[in-house]
């Protein structure tokens, strides 16, 4: 059990780090969200009517007082489904208190980090008898960052809408941390 909790405090710093370097100091991300000159207006709207945070699909059903089978609501969805074809349409991630830093973001950044490469270890030690050197076990690791871009950034493009200038940077990130603490994982829980 020590064992595991070293590879997964050491793994997590590596997988916080490289996630705080990829967004605050590369140029990764320099274009995941886009800039409008309209920035201002357009919030002043969203303020105006939105008065409480979440994720907002533009335009949507209202789903507040029903059931997704309730009969009214699946209706009132194909209905906006033949309105909206070939209109645009989008999704905000509204948050009316504001972006905040504080101390307690970077905690809890550290212990999500944490708690992934710990799960991902005890993977890696379940299967330790069958992976008979570092790049097996490093290539099991990769399986982890790979199911996340399928199933995460990749399905949101698909369905969702979202656009290549916002997901390719998650997807690297993904792909580049895990490398990282695969190697980490790879080496560490291959020693004896």
């Amino acid at each position: 059990m020590k064992k595991l909790i070293i590879a997964a405090l050491v793994g997590g710093l590596i997988l916080f780090g490289w996630n705080a370097l990829s967004w605050m100091a590369l140029p990764i991300h320099h274009d995941t969200f886009m800039y409008t000159e309209h920035q201002d207006e357009i919030l002043e709207v969203v303020n105006k009517h939105l008065d409480k945070s979440g994720t907002y699909m533009i335009p949507f059903v209202d789903n507040r007082e029903v059931g997704m089978y309730d009969e009214e609501y699946k209706e009132a969805f194909q209905a906006l489904k033949e309105k909206q074809k070939g209109k645009p349409f989008f999704t905000i991630f509204y948050v009316k208190e504001g972006m905040s830093m504080v101390p307690l973001k970077f905690l809890m950044g550290i212990v999500n980090s944490f708690i992934a490469v710990f799960l991902v270890a005890l993977i890696l030690g379940l299967a330790q008898d069958k992976l008979s050197g570092f790049f097996q076990r490093w290539w099991l690791v990769m399986l982890i960052p790979v199911l996340m871009c399928f199933s995460g950034p990749i399905v949101d493009m698909n369905w969702m809408g979202f656009q290549w200038h916002y997901v390719k940077g998650i997807i690297l990130d993904h792909l580049v941390s895990w490398g990282l603490v695969g190697a980490w994982l790879s080496y560490y829980m291959g020693k004896a």
